[in-house]
């Protein structure tokens, strides 16, 4: 969707303190329009800058738009800009170090759908992986189907959907295991 960044408008505030004894701390809030998605962003950093990777971090924000299509074009998902999903709030919650693993949910909602990830992000010889939860609840999964080029026959009508599963990424491997859920109650 090329207009998924036509416009953008933001405002930033931001933090520093620098000291020789006391940990570091920075902080930033930003807010405002990205291609009429309103957007809202706050992050804080608390730690040794002599030790970069236990500085403990925390980023959370709100990502809104009055059709959830346009957040999956601003997050670079290929999509038929058919506009069916309705309005669209993408949420996500990151805090951790990379020492320790960073915590994370990311949550995409609209009227009928729900889907999140929550798990860690680790760094181990430079190598970055994610292993957590992920979760889909639809009324209708339809309109999803369609936005990535599958339509199926005899739909049309509405289909439930739910699944769970455990995801694994590392490099350009992404693992699926103890996969569950229903589609049409089946």
């Amino acid at each position: 969707d090329a207009f998924a960044f036509a416009d953008v408008e933001l405002n930033s505030v931001g933090s520093a303190r620098l000291s020789g004894t006391n940990p570091a701390e920075a902080s930033a809030s930003v807010s405002g329009l990205i291609g009429d998605s309103s957007v809202s962003l706050t992050s804080t950093l608390v730690g040794s800058l002599e030790e970069p990777s236990s500085i403990a971090a925390t980023l959370a924000g709100t990502i809104e738009h009055e059709e959830a299509t346009t957040l999956l074009s601003q997050a670079g998902f290929e999509v038929f800009p058919l506009r069916l999903l309705g309005a669209g709030k993408s949420l996500f919650n990151i805090s951790g170090s990379l020492d320790q693993g960073l915590s994370a949910r990311i949550a995409l909602e609209t009227p009928d759908t729900k889907m999140s990830m929550d798990g860690v992000f680790r760094t181990e010889e430079g190598t970055a992986r994610f292993t957590g939860l992920g979760d889909l609840e639809s009324e209708d999964i339809e309109p999803w189907w369609d936005l990535f080029g599958y339509i199926f026959p005899s739909t049309g009508l509405g289909t439930e959907a739910s699944a769970h599963a455990r995801i694994r990424f590392e490099e350009d491997t992404y693992e699926f295991s103890e996969l569950t859920g229903s589609v049409g109650g089946n």
